[in-house]
């Protein structure tokens, strides 16, 4: 009988050892996972921090672009209220002519600001989301980060929660065959490895 209480003792303390192994491999595993998918969000972050950027730049292009051709537009429209002038017989540098015309290059110079103004305003947006995508980034390899700590630290509280089980165990072991030997229970039947 007292054989049969040693073998379950070791038994127990070996198959502690194991399922405290176990629980701490599936806590690893799903720090490692969590881990996986916050640098997966993290990389998505900087992509999305890069077409933002990119936004930004074509945005700025596109309204140089709109700002050239609408003093183009104003260049043109200026040459011909000269030569209308002109041809009804105004002194072109001189009173309404010279006026109409200053007009003209003050609205140009107006929608020249307006167009520069909301381009820089759309491109700082733009900027603007794209850091925050950055910052997102940084919380998602914080996080990423955060989850490897913990799937290491289940690792060691497994190897540390198994070898107090083990130990444990023997000290239980101990205990029992040296009470076994004290009191003259027979173990010849039992093997210790």
């Amino acid at each position: 009988m007292g054989a049969v209480a040693i073998v379950a003792s070791v038994a127990s303390a070996v198959i502690g050892a194991i399922g405290a192994m176990q629980q701490a491999q599936a806590a690893s595993d799903a720090a490692a996972y969590r881990a996986q998918v916050a640098a997966n969000n993290a990389a998505i972050a900087k992509q999305n921090q890069q077409i933002m950027e990119n936004n930004a730049r074509t945005t700025e292009a596109a309204g140089a672009a709109k700002a050239d051709q609408e003093a183009m537009k104003a260049r043109e429209l200026l040459g011909r209220q000269k030569v209308a002038a002109a041809a009804s017989g105004l002194d072109v540098n001189s009173g309404s002519a010279l006026d109409i015309r200053a007009g003209t290059a003050g609205m140009a110079m107006l929608t020249d600001l307006n167009v520069r103004d909301d381009t820089n305003r759309r491109a700082a947006a733009l900027r603007q989301q794209g850091a925050n995508y950055a910052a997102q980034g940084e919380n998602f390899n914080i996080d990423a980060e955060a989850a490897r700590t913990a799937g290491s630290a289940a690792e060691t509280g497994g190897i540390l929660g198994a070898a107090g089980g083990l130990l444990g165990g023997a000290a239980k072991t101990t205990s029992l065959v040296s009470e076994f030997q004290r009191t003259g229970v027979p173990m010849y039947d039992l093997k210790i490895a």
